[in-house]
């Protein structure tokens, strides 16, 4: 599975330990210690298409993360050559074992979609745990993060290509890419996603 770095050479945003160690772990035990809601789509919920829970911590480290999201602001602008307006609130998320999301993009440019699909330019994945096969306390297998649409030429298209999750670790791509997760097959996936927006009749 390709390393983090890899993925610098299709334009990808990488940002190794965006949080530490210690904060990972904060932040997965507190996720495991909350009531979860079930993750919804745009027109509601459909588990055949996207299976996980969420919560977003509003009262504890949530605004936090927002906080930090925002101050990488600049730097997302810079790497992306766009300007971008915010970053929505980020909702914490747990896969557990069978849970997915199908392939999809995050934003779209149909004018009867959501405004804020519309606006979304650049979605953001933190991994909070890593990817092991031996699935550990605070580890899991399965669940791969696969990013579509990567490699331009047309016979590689729809060669999907998996991000090796690493505690920490941030990942920046186009909301327009499409990509997917994978099921979970043991242990229990912990992320974090935000997507930075600017309004639509200024997009680039």
């Amino acid at each position: 599975m390709p390393k983090a770095e890899f993925f610098r050479h299709f334009g990808l945003f990488v940002l190794k330990e965006f949080l530490d160690r210690a904060c990972c772990e904060n932040l997965i035990a507190e996720i495991r210690s909350r009531p979860l809601d079930k993750a919804l789509l745009t027109r509601g919920l459909d588990e055949n298409v996207r299976r996980t829970k969420e919560t977003a911590l509003f009262d504890s480290q949530g605004p936090s993360i927002r906080s930090k999201l925002r101050e990488l602001k600049p730097s997302i602008e810079r790497h992306f050559s766009l300007a971008l307006q915010d970053c929505e609130y980020p909702p914490f998320l747990s896969y557990g074992v069978g849970d997915f999301f199908v392939p999809h993009l995050d934003s779209s440019t149909s004018p009867d979609a959501a405004e804020y699909l519309r606006q979304r330019r650049i979605s953001i994945v933190v991994f909070l745990n890593n990817r092991r096969s031996d699935a550990p306390d605070n580890d899991f297998d399965g669940g791969d993060l696969v990013l579509y649409g990567l490699m331009k030429e047309p016979e590689w298209l729809n060669c999907g290509l998996p991000v090796t999750p690493e505690t920490g670790l941030l990942i920046g791509f186009p909301s327009d890419t499409p990509h997917e997760v994978r099921p979970v097959t043991s242990g229990r996936r912990f992320s974090i996603a935000s997507w930075y927006y600017s309004p639509s009749d200024t997009a680039s």
